[in-house]
């Protein structure tokens, strides 16, 4: 990175503040959102798929 002009800066670790129970309605929900979301970011490779 050096070689590019960029310093290498230290990051702390992220820690886990809780753990997510996805067998809740607000874990459906938030299951359903990012599903959505994901089949609109990716409708091309999708239907690409589809039709092999």
């Amino acid at each position: 990175m050096k070689d590019y002009g960029v310093k290498l800066v230290h990051r702390p670790a992220i820690k886990v503040k809780s753990d997510l129970d996805l067998s809740t309605s607000e874990g459906r929900q938030i299951v359903r959102s990012e599903t959505s979301l994901i089949k609109l970011r990716q409708a091309k490779t999708l239907a690409k798929l589809a039709t092999l």
